[in-house]
């Protein structure tokens, strides 16, 4: 199974305008807004979109995760934006303003970079590898009982580890399949053009170590004194500033 990079950069000054309109796209499109950091056990969705929405960065905003396409020209007539995914060593990119789609070049006024002497440039952040970071979402998700995400957490990865001979980053690599190839053509193109649109540390941090600080931080912001369990200071040094990015997470079906 591949592993997918998913980011959506809006070029706006406002995070929370660009948060709302999600929230309101995917609330128009029949998604259930919902909190999987709140500490109370939710209802699980079988289509859901999951997203984080960083501070404003020298006037751009990035939106970390997998968006429905469907809510791209709702959220466009917001602010222009760019949707970029690499997926092994395929790319995708789509360029929308006011509603539309058009091309990078039309939207943005950058042509994007071409060549197969582009150099390899992925994204900055490269965390010490966990097996707790790696488990699926729908595991992570338990960290609202963290005693039965622990359970789960030691059975999970003790079986995994065993397996690798003990080397975790055998068992991280197990359970996440196929990383993206930033090495690969279509990667470094990709690099080049985010690098080219001006937009500061674009590939920092990833989702998934966003979403495992996020899980923590807002658990001991809710409970200062909640116990620290395997894999948390890990994802806390991380990704530090994680409480700065605004959560949109929506469900349905």
């Amino acid at each position: 199974m591949s592993e997918v990079w998913s980011s959506l950069y809006f070029r706006s000054g406002d995070a929370a305008a660009i948060s709302e309109s999600l929230a309101q796209a995917a609330s128009a499109a029949g998604y259930n807004l919902f909190n999987p950091f709140s500490g109370a056990p939710g209802r699980s969705y079988p289509n859901a979109v999951r997203l984080f929405i960083s501070p404003v960065r020298d006037g751009w905003v990035r939106v970390l995760g997998q968006p429905d396409p469907a809510l791209l020209p709702a959220v466009s007539q917001s602010a222009p934006l760019v949707w970029t995914v690499l997926v092994g060593s395929a790319t995708r990119v789509e360029a929308w303003a006011n509603g539309a789609q058009g091309s990078v070049e039309s939207i943005f006024g950058i042509t994007p970079p071409d060549g197969d002497d582009l150099p390899a440039a992925g994204p900055v952040q490269t965390p010490a590898p966990t097996v707790f970071a790696a488990l699926p979402a729908d595991i992570q998700a338990m960290n609202a009982n963290p005693k039965q995400a622990q359970a789960m957490l030691d059975k999970l990865s003790g079986g995994l580890l065993k397996k690798a001979g003990g080397d975790q980053a055998a068992a991280v690599a197990a359970l996440q399949g196929n990383p993206p190839d930033w090495n690969s053509r279509d990667g470094r193109r990709l690099a080049a053009l985010l690098t080219a649109l001006g937009i500061p540390a674009w590939g920092n941090p990833d989702f998934v170590p966003l979403r495992d600080a996020y899980q923590v931080l807002s658990r001991l912001q809710r409970r200062p004194s909640a116990a620290l369990y395997a894999g948390d200071r890990e994802a806390m040094d991380a990704v530090p500033d994680a409480l700065d990015y605004r959560p949109v997470y929506a469900g349905k079906g």
